[in-house]
């Protein structure tokens, strides 16, 4: 059966005889060619008319066209025998690129419902029940593909299995492309049944159609552009019985209820057309039915390759993991060199290279993890989260990291050591989190983030496989933009390995939203969850979204090196500024057994000591050795702070202003020699060339120096 959708009948006024009696005076002969001229100029003009004919499969439940909507209207007017569509929560009516007509979903609240959400229209009995025969066919573009985006769907989820009807534009490799129900069974994905990932390219528009020929061809099949890409026979797994309560939803799927739409499995896309056929359409016809309406879909050009690019701005939190070498990290202090949050190694089986901190995973009731800060991510609007670490074995669920709280929620949510259950609940709430296997799948991953302290707030989740050796180092980033939909002005969730771009996903959930008590690096707000068992490298926080090509770019930096725009010298902690933070962590370099050359071996000699030091202090800083307050000029009151600061002699851990002047992490008289040596006390600022004093001065300024810190101990004393 056809519709002929484009054909245009064009009429032609005959012009009237003078004579009002008109055609009666002809005579016979004159009226039959008048007649027959008439016929052949209407059948010319019919003929010359471009036609488009589409072809239908049965009875046309649903034809909707996104040109007969307008935003702001109630309802989307269904040209099919099935209701008509409320729309829920107002999708917007735009015209793609000034030619396509489209309705844009935000992939959160945005849907359609077959009658409406009060009173919904039960889907046709010829799309429920046993083995119902059925076509969709829908137009579509999606910008950014996650793992399950819904077109269309009736039927509710909840099982058993095969009785969901969810016709989907995602990539995972077992239903992005239809939920039947039934996971590992009758679910498809687009590439095949062994969990290979993958859809349509995404920012193009795509001709997508399933049908499904009940017990006499019970192979499901989903076609891209008129191509077939995959088909499975359902009759392995018991057929199709189709649950026939609920109504047909665009862009959304229902929950087991069936009043219920679900929240995070809505479609983050734009459709074009939707049509539901009772029938089943052959290859021929949904090739015909493609090359029909595929000059109508102007679609965006492809995206310009990526470029490596720098970041306008280091990070707020930055942790190094650069701890004295040991055999057992419990209890080590974990610095952020940049914001001062500092966190704390928990639990049993951990240690420290010296520049990386290895956990050796388990169950979160013993298993070592890093506990951060409180309050790290709720207060900002958008933020990048990126990790260097080598996943060295699987535990089920483990995290890289995860940032929220636990039942019951709120402050009570809080677990302060490892094995606190808060009295048997083991349920994460409010969190953002990377995993490092989904289950036990060394090569899938997911990311989560959940507003549900209180339940109901809403949830995103983007699964993705990344096939690498364990082993190997991986580089992760994980972006929320606030407004970074193009489409809608709505929030975007993105997770890129190696510098690429792993999937994307819309959401409306806010930062502040999240009650972020549980901020861990390795363990799991569930905590049945496993504890991670690897090493991280690097860790930091942004406060903002970073871009493809500027993560692209600190892929290619290395974890040793933060790749801002004008990097400056000696800004080891890639906050933008030279101070005492940065000589600190060339301090505890300097010391370290595995020392990390990167950007802290200034003359490439393959050690990092004094000399580096002195480079630090003269060039990136022009100041002295013994400028302790770092104001440009090395003085009395230089030693009046730091002997002030009580660490002389006494072995205790002294920074840059506490004394330590040569790196050994301590204050001395070494210290002393090397500020003295340097020449420049009481000499003024630093110039190009200064006069380093005789030997007899420096003994001078030695003897002074410690007889006034002799005199400063007597009178504390």
């Amino acid at each position: 059966m056809k519709i002929n959708c484009a054909n245009h009948l064009t009429i032609i006024p005959i012009p009237r005889h003078p004579n009002q009696r008109g055609i009666q005076v002809m005579g016979h002969s004159v009226l039959r060619r008048w007649t027959t001229f008439m016929t052949l100029a209407i059948m010319l003009v019919y003929s010359t008319t471009p036609a488009s004919a589409i072809e239908v499969a049965g009875e046309l439940f649903v034809d909707l066209n996104a040109s007969t909507f307008s935003t702001g209207d109630a309802t989307w007017t269904n040209a099919g025998s099935y209701a008509d569509f409320e729309a829920v929560n107002g999708p917007a009516r735009v015209d793609f690129l000034d030619a396509t007509p489209a309705i844009v979903f935000n992939g959160t609240t945005q849907a359609f419902v077959g009658g409406s959400l009060e009173d919904p229209e039960p889907a046709p009995e010829g799309l429920t029940g046993f083995d119902p025969t059925r076509s969709i066919e829908v137009w579509a573009l999606n910008p950014g593909i996650a793992s399950e985006e819904t077109l269309v769907s009736w039927g509710k989820r909840g099982g058993p299995d095969g009785t969901n009807m969810a016709f989907n534009y995602g990539d995972h490799g077992n239903f992005g492309a239809v939920g039947h129900w039934g996971g590992g069974g009758p679910d498809l994905g687009w590439i095949d049944d062994d969990f290979t990932p993958g859809a349509p390219v995404a920012n193009q528009w795509h001709h997508l159609t399933y049908t499904y020929g009940g017990e006499d061809d019970p192979f499901a099949r989903v076609y891209s552009d008129g191509e077939l890409w995959y088909e499975e026979d359902m009759g392995n797994w018991g057929f199709l019985n189709t649950h026939e309560d609920p109504a047909i939803a665009i862009a959304s799927q229902w929950e087991s209820d069936g009043f219920t739409l679900t929240g995070n499995l809505k479609g983050s896309l734009m459709i074009g057309q939707v049509r539901i056929h009772d029938g089943v359409l052959s290859d021929a016809q949904i090739l015909s039915n493609y090359n029909a309406e595929k000059d109508n879909y102007v679609s965006p050009e492809p995206p310009k390759p990526l470029e490596p690019a720098a970041i306008p701005a280091g990070p707020i939190h930055r942790y190094s993991f650069s701890n004295d070498a040991s055999g057992d990290a419990s209890g080590a202090e974990i610095v952020d060199s940049v914001g001062g949050a500092n966190g704390i190694v928990l639990g049993e089986g951990s240690s420290l290279s010296g520049n990386q901190l290895i956990l050796d995973g388990g169950s979160s009731d013993f298993a070592a993890y890093v506990d951060l800060p409180n309050g790290l991510i709720s207060p900002l609007t958008d933020v990048t989260i990126e990790s260097w670490v080598t996943i060295e074995g699987i535990q089920s669920w483990s995290r890289i990291f995860d940032f929220g709280n636990n039942s019951p929620g709120g402050d009570d949510g809080e677990l302060l050591e490892p094995g606190d259950d808060n009295g048997g609940e083991t349920r994460g709430l409010d969190y953002l989190m990377l995993s490092a296997s989904r289950g036990d799948d060394q090569n899938a991953h997911r990311v989560d983030y959940y507003d549900e302290d209180p339940l109901g707030g809403g949830t995103v989740t983007i699964d993705f496989n990344d096939p690498k050796e364990l082993g190997d180092e991986r580089h992760y980033a994980v972006v929320l933009d606030s407004d970074g939909d193009e489409l809608t002005g709505g929030g975007t969730l993105s997770v890129y390995s190696d510098g690429v771009l792993m999937g994307s996903a819309n959401t409306s959930i806010a930062l502040s939203n999240v009650d972020d008590v549980n901020n861990w690096l390795g363990r799991s707000n569930w905590t049945n969850d496993a504890n991670f068992q690897g090493a991280f490298d690097e860790f930091r926080i942004y406060d903002y979204a970073l871009t493809n090509d500027e993560i692209l770019g600190n892929f290619e930096a290395g974890p040793d090196t933060v790749n801002t725009a004008a990097s400056v010298p000696g800004d080891y902690n890639g906050d933008g500024e030279v101070n005492e933070a940065d000589i600190n962590l060339q301090a505890q370099e300097i010391s370290n057994a595995e020392v990390n050359l990167g950007i802290f071996d200034e003359n490439d000699d393959g050690v990092v000591n004094e000399v580096d030091r002195l480079i630090w202090v003269q060039d990136h800083r022009q100041t002295w050795m013994g400028d302790a307050d770092l104001d440009g000029l090395f003085s009395s009151g230089d030693l009046v702070k730091v002997f002030t600061a009580g660490k002389y002699d006494t072995g205790e851990a002294a920074s840059w202003g506490e004394g330590d002047w040569n790196g050994d992490l301590s204050f001395g008289s070494g210290d002393l020699v090397t500020a003295f040596t340097d020449g420049g006390y009481d000499a003024g600022s630093r110039a190009p060339a200064a006069a380093v004093p005789e030997p007899s001065t420096l003994t001078l300024l030695l003897m002074v120096a410690l007889s006034a810190f002799g005199v400063y101990r007597r009178r504390r004393e």
